[in-house]
């Protein structure tokens, strides 16, 4: 378990390649092993900043019959007018998911995924409203949206929540540890994109 604590996602989220860093122009996507295109399969674009890029993989797995799309990047949120644009990458990611991909094929599904600002906070009081433009951008492709609420975070490293609370024998441990406000942010999202 301690072993977690260090452990190099690199592959999973394929860094470099399908998830780009601040420093990384968008040039830098690899269009080719991110966008895989075989007609007669659905298209899934997982889409939005690191939060997307785990997601990814699994996704990958759980659509074997279809092409899991990957655009994501560091800090690159999936709202209509990202703020601040803290990645180089992230405006031609985002014309890329927006304009390019969708001119070239019908994308069935898109996952907005990010790790999200608290509702008034982070990327400014009008990111609810970036992100519903977002939403009705993809849907005037005829494109289904899922927004992908926030993940689970804890005050403190998992791992080590884990190992105390097996040594404790507290099972509980790690759940009293949660970050009580994004279960309010996961229902504030999950209301506003109906």
């Amino acid at each position: 378990m301690a072993s977690l604590l260090g452990y190099d996602e690199t592959g999973q989220f394929r860094v470099g390649t399908c998830f780009l860093d601040n420093t990384q122009p968008a040039t830098d996507f690899d269009r080719a092993s991110c966008l895989p295109d075989n007609p007669g399969r659905p298209n899934y674009l997982v889409f939005g900043d690191s939060h997307a890029a785990a997601l990814a993989e699994g996704m990958r797995r759980a659509f074997p019959g279809g092409d899991v799309l990957q655009i994501s990047g560091v800090q690159c949120q999936p709202l209509m007018l990202p703020r601040p644009v803290v990645s180089r990458a992230c405006p031609g990611l985002h014309a890329l998911a927006l304009e390019t991909l969708p001119a070239s094929r019908k994308i069935d599904r898109v996952y907005l995924v990010a790790r999200w600002p608290n509702r008034d906070g982070g990327s400014g009081p009008g990111w609810f409203a970036d992100l519903g433009r977002m939403i009705a951008a993809f849907r005037a492709r005829k494109t289904e949206v899922v927004v992908v609420g926030p993940s689970h975070e804890y005050r403190l490293a998992l791992p080590r929540l884990l190992a105390e609370g097996i040594e404790a024998g507290d099972p509980g441990l790690a759940r009293r540890y949660l970050r009580p406000e994004l279960r309010e942010l996961d229902a504030q999202l999950g209301a506003y994109s109906r």
